[in-house]
């Protein structure tokens, strides 16, 4: 079996390939980085590219974290790519290992996370953002490089 097969076997929920470990929902990747890892988290869309004629279908975005806000049990992820922001939900109900990760990410660190876009209810709707009308749910997240603090705030 290619490569790109046992990637994309695996993606369908097939065994999960050799060298990768599944924590939770967390995927951690054990060994080099190569076209196996890299194929299970091939982004689907950019940033910026989410509108509401995409809700219920499965995404995997990979970009930098602008900004991160804590609700309680909700945990709420700026995802920037070059292209826009898209929004990220994380809830602590849905899986516990999963928020954790997500809570311990910082500014700028680069993640890729596979979701299902959702409409944001007409109360969270956000006017100034062409991703505004939706917002990914997260169901899985990988940590693809994490960053030192920036020194200053990055627009």
């Amino acid at each position: 079996m290619t490569r790109l097969r046992a990637a994309t076997a695996w993606a369908s929920g097939a065994s999960t390939p050799q060298g990768l470990v599944e924590a939770g929902t967390v995927v951690r990747y054990k060994g080099r980085p190569g076209k196996l890892r890299m194929a299970a988290w091939q982004r689907t869309h950019t940033c910026g590219a989410l509108r509401a004629d995409l809700i219920d279908a499965t995404v995997v975005l990979n970009g930098w974290i602008e900004n991160h806000r804590h609700h309680g049990a909700l945990l709420f992820v700026d995802v920037r790519d070059r292209y826009g922001v898209t929004q990220v939900v994380f809830q602590q109900e849905f899986d516990g290992a999963l928020f954790e990760a997500a809570r311990r990410l910082g500014a700028e660190d680069v993640i890729s996370v596979r979701g299902a876009l959702c409409k944001r209810s007409t109360e969270t709707v956000n006017p100034n953002m062409p991703t505004g009308m939706v917002e990914l749910y997260a169901r899985e997240l990988e940590i693809l490089n994490p960053s030192v603090p920036p020194p200053f705030t990055i627009d």
